[in-house]
Formats: C-alpha cells, sequence, structure tokens
C-alpha cells in the first residue's frame, strides 16, 4: 500500500472496523468513490434472469456476507465484557479505598485509647497512693479514738468515775432539784430545763 493511503486511512474517522484475514473492512464513510448498495429486489430480479448484478465501473460495492454480523457479536460480547471488567476494576477500588479508610480509623482510635489507657493508670496509681495515705490516718485515728474512749489505769485512778457515770449522776441531781415531794423513787420524770 502507498503512504497516501495509509495516510488517507489514518485520518478517516473509523468506525467499528472488522478483520477479515489480512484485509480491513472499513466503513463505508472512508470510500471516495460512491457505494451502492445491493437492494433486495435488484438481488431477486439477477437471481431470476440469471445474472450477477455487477456495478458501473468506478463503484465499489461493499462485501455483505456473515462475517460481519459474527464480528458484531463478538464486539458487542466483548464491549460488554470490557464494561464488565471496568466495573469490577472501580468496585474493587472502592472496597481497597473504603477499607484502607476504616484501616486508618481504626488506626487513630488505637492511639486514641492509648493515650486513654496510659492516662487512666497513671491516676489509678495516683489514686491508690492517696488511698494508702487515707488509710493510714484513718488507723492512727481508729488508735487515737480507742485510747480517748479507754482511758489508762493511771487515769482511771485519778478520776473516780467514768464520764458516762458523771453524767448519769449530773443528770440524777437535775432530777431530784425539780422533783415533787411526792415519792421520788416511784416516778422517773424526765429533766426539765428552763
Amino acid at each position: 500500500m502507498s503512504d497516501k493511503y495509509n495516510q488517507y486511512l489514518s485520518t478517516c474517522v473509523l468506525a467499528p472496523n472488522h478483520t477479515l484475514g489480512n484485509a480491513t473492512i472499513l466503513p463505508q464513510h472512508c470510500f471516495s468513490a460512491p457505494v451502492i448498495k445491493p437492494s433486495a429486489t435488484n438481488v431477486a430480479n439477477s437471481r431470476a434472469i440469471g445474472t450477477t448484478l455487477s456495478p458501473p465501473p468506478g463503484v465499489m460495492v461493499p462485501v455483505h456476507n456473515a462475517v460481519p454480523s459474527d464480528l458484531s457479536v463478538k464486539d458487542e460480547r466483548e464491549l460488554k465484557r470490557e464494561k464488565r471488567k471496568q466495573s469490577n476494576r472501580e468496585s474493587a477500588r472502592r472496597s481497597r479505598l473504603r477499607k484502607q479508610a476504616e484501616t486508618e480509623e481504626l488506626a487513630t482510635q488505637v492511639e486514641s485509647l492509648a493515650a486513654e489507657n496510659t492516662s487512666l493508670r497513671s491516676e489509678i496509681g495516683r489514686l491508690t497512693e492517696s488511698s494508702e495515705k487515707l488509710r493510714l490516718e484513718n488507723s492512727a485515728l481508729m488508735v487515737k479514738l480507742k485510747d480517748t474512749a479507754e482511758p489508762s489505769p493511771s487515769k482511771a485512778a485519778a478520776s473516780p468515775s467514768s464520764p458516762r457515770a458523771s453524767a448519769e449522776n449530773f443528770l440524777s441531781m437535775i432530777d431530784s432539784a425539780n422533783a415533787p415531794s411526792v415519792s421520788r423513787h416511784t416516778e422517773h420524770v424526765g429533766p426539765r430545763l428552763r
């Protein structure tokens, strides 16, 4: 083929081309000569007469046989297959992006929870230390309270009665001063305060 012909073919806007062996079937708009399509009536008339229909000189007639329709079906299948592949690629890409986003979110949560864990551990340590101090202080106060509630033998000798007995004696003295001259032993009335 000549260079001009190849250049013409490369500039021609091609619709789907079909390859048949070594020959390429080009769409009609790539032909410079008028193309005559055999009509059903022309083909039927030529068969009835017994002659073949031949085009006038300089006119190109495209070859119509079963191969282009088979090729168009194959092209359709191939096109659907390619669309399906592309759709699957897009779906896989979206899935990868979703998984990546989930992974990044989980990594952020891990960092946040690790920081919170460290903070809580230090707070537990601080509270444990404070609790130990309070426990020791509580023990010391309990010992002190016990010492004041139960006087030592030397203090008991100095004081003839316990604080409870002193309070009872004081209350009985108040009762006797306010009681009527009737029997003091039979009637017990609480202290009367003014």
